[in-house]
């Protein structure tokens, strides 16, 4: 924290001396001496007021949220409005190269922290200088306070290239937490992750899909086995999750997200799906020995699926302790036979159909990203509307999560682990990208 401090204003100092003159001659003989006036310096309260409360002013006089400080902030605070002494104090901002703050209120004393999700994956932090005006009479002084702004736990970050924008929300890791419907066992998650805010949707599928399988790629071609459909296909829009992928093409496609976003944002991401130590590009049966033997690299910072313990814990994160299971805390954990964020059990449907699209909420066809509440993480659609891909495998199945717009309730809680084929591709099985922090 830096603190400056420059001071206005007439402090008037006065040194008045009289001093009388001597009579007589010069030489020998008694001298006079008159009398002697001194006039001493006027005191000025108010300027004596402004100086105190600008040399006693820092950070620390701050309201911040719990777990903040001046060389942390991630969430609102307030600012003090007066002094000690009685002077008023107002606010403003000097620098803030993130435009991370919104000030209002009386004295613009209220600080409105948000952190830029336009930065993307850079969660470097960022300075802001407010500047105080401490004000007394005709007496005023400015002083400069530095804070540092840091995202919070579980950021949200905006990326956009080629005219598509998808967000991403990051989950901490190092945490241990409940599985299963019945809450019985439990998974730890060790390292951070990001996770994609929705289903991926048709319109990112395509954009990259139409890159990846560009002839002028040549030997990098990527080619698929399936091209995916806008939601059910009965006349959704590009907003709908694309469906009619089975698993080997969602993985295949996290490979091509990677190249896709390297090549319009200029980055280096590796990709993270190789067999016998190559980039893996082929999702057709004819090259499911590769597919289905994919190794994916532990190091590698490129998009990916999520393993099914990472959708689980994004899946129950609560910021409070509704509907949770006992003996956790900072998080909570929804109960795991309840949709993701719901705030009552699958049975309870008004709970349910807040957070999920699922038969008969409405029943009839997927719906666009986003149609229902998010959980606490900001995620949509952890249960409901399509299935979704996991990488892990349970004998030669692959792991789905979530439920889907055709399931009842049931299949909607966050505990319920489904199976199929890599290669089933059918018009209720989407997924969701991760990237390893």
């Amino acid at each position: 924290m830096k603190i400056s401090i420059r001071l206005m204003g007439c402090i008037m100092l006065a040194a008045i001396l009289a001093i009388a003159g001597c009579g007589g001659d010069s030489g020998v003989g008694e001298t006079g001496v008159g009398e002697t006036g001194v006039g001493g310096t006027q005191p000025n309260p108010d300027a004596e007021a402004v100086s105190a409360d600008a040399a006693a002013l820092d950070a620390d006089d701050f309201t911040f949220a719990a777990g903040d400080s001046p060389t942390s902030v991630t969430a609102d605070f307030t600012m003090p409005i007066s002094g000690a002494n009685g002077t008023t104090i107002t606010w403003a901002e000097k620098t803030d190269d993130g435009n991370t703050i919104a000030l209002s209120g009386t004295g613009n004393a209220t600080g409105a922290v948000t952190w830029p999700e336009a930065n993307g994956f850079d969660l470097t932090p960022l300075s802001v200088t407010l500047t105080a005006t401490i004000t007394k009479g005709t007496e005023q002084a400015i002083k400069d306070i530095e804070l540092t702004i840091k995202p919070t736990a579980t950021p949200k970050v905006t990326l956009s290239a080629d005219s598509v924008t998808f967000k991403m929300v990051l989950v901490p890791g190092g945490k241990t937490f409940p599985t299963g419907t019945n809450d019985g066992v439990t998974a730890t998650v060790t390292n951070a992750y990001w996770i994609g805010e929705t289903e991926v949707t048709y319109e990112l599928w395509k954009k990259v899909y139409d890159w990846a399988t560009d002839a002028a790629r040549g030997a990098n071609i990527y080619t698929f086995a399936n091209a995916g459909i806008m939601g059910d296909g009965t006349g959704d829009t590009d907003q709908h999750p694309v469906t009619t992928v089975n698993w080997r093409d969602a993985m295949v496609w996290c490979n091509a997200l990677t190249e896709w976003y390297n090549a319009q944002k200029g980055t280096s991401y590796e990709c993270v799906y190789t067999y016998s130590g190559s980039i893996i590009r082929d999702s057709h049966d004819s090259n499911g020995t590769a597919c289905d033997g994919a190794v994916a690299s532990s190091t590698a910072k490129g998009f990916r699926l999520l393993t099914k313990d990472e959708w689980e814990l994004a899946a129950r994160w609560r910021n409070d302790d509704t509907n949770t299971v006992a003996g956790y805390s900072n998080p909570w954990f929804t109960r795991g036979n309840s949709a993701s964020g719901a705030t009552a059990d699958y049975n309870d449907s008004d709970a349910t159909r807040l957070v999920a699209v699922y038969n008969p909420y409405p029943g009839t066809s997927t719906a666009a990203v986003k149609s229902k509440c998010a959980n606490a993480l900001g995620l949509f659609d952890m249960s409901g509307n399509v299935w979704e891909w996991c990488f892990d495998s349970s004998g030669s199945y692959r792991v789905i999560r979530g439920g889907c717009w055709i399931n009842n309730a049931y299949y909607l809680q966050v505990g319920h682990v489904n199976i199929y084929y890599p290669y089933q591709n059918l018009y209720h099985l989407g997924f969701r990208f991760a990237k390893t922090q």
